[in-house]
């Protein structure tokens, strides 16, 4: 096993689940989405409150003043309700039903697709970093030979061209791990960028084969 994976975070399918649906801010935003079309329809079901005005002694029509500011006065009251027409708050409420189920379909899209992506970058990680302890492996039996062939070169009793060819062997070998180990920290950015864990956080891929 890697060494840097004895204190990484294990993260099952099920772990990566929960944490995309707590945490993922792509689907927090598609749920604040479908809030706020439950809001508009439910406010486009009611109807408007009445609106009530109020003027007092605007001209009194006692003394005939205006703006009179005594006691002697009238007060003059307004109310007034709009009404929709022609079907028009029916067609409100049958727009806002259909923006609504467009923001639960689109939360529904949203989830299924990260969840795929969040699942398609958990196997991948798991393969490379199995497949990154292969060439530990490797490397360490490789380099074991290199050192016994440098020490029988070295007695002449090794041609250094077959030195040289293990020599570049390991060097191929380190160079191949190293872009592995790149694209499983790509990856594990990705899964942490999705899960809302933080960027620096090493994750190792606890998949069953079975």
């Amino acid at each position: 096993m890697l060494p840097h994976l004895l204190w990484a975070q294990k993260l099952s399918f099920r772990q990566a689940d929960s944490l995309l649906v707590a945490r993922n801010h792509d689907l927090k935003s598609a749920r604040w989405d479908v809030s706020s079309a439950e809001g508009q329809l439910a406010q486009s079901r009611r109807y408007d409150n009445p609106t009530v005005s109020m003027m007092y002694n605007v001209r009194n029509p006692n003394n005939r003043r205006w703006l009179d500011a005594g006691h002697d006065g009238e007060v003059d009251v307004q109310v007034s309700q709009p009404f929709s027409i022609g079907g028009q708050h029916t067609e409100q409420i049958r727009q806002n039903q259909s923006l609504l189920q467009a923001a639960r379909y689109q939360l529904q899209a949203t989830k299924r697709d990260l969840r795929t992506q969040v699942h398609t970058a958990l196997i991948d990680l798991y393969y490379q970093q199995r497949q990154a302890e292969v060439y530990d492996l490797e490397i360490s039996s490789a380099e074991k030979i290199l050192a016994a062939c440098r020490e029988q070169s070295d007695n002449g009793n090794i041609a250094a061209i077959e030195t040289q060819r293990i020599a570049t062997m390991v060097y191929q070998l380190s160079k191949s791990r190293t872009d592995l180990l790149l694209s499983v920290s790509a990856l594990q950015s990705q899964l942490c960028l999705a899960l809302g864990l933080q960027g620096a956080t090493t994750l190792r891929a606890d998949i069953n084969e079975e």
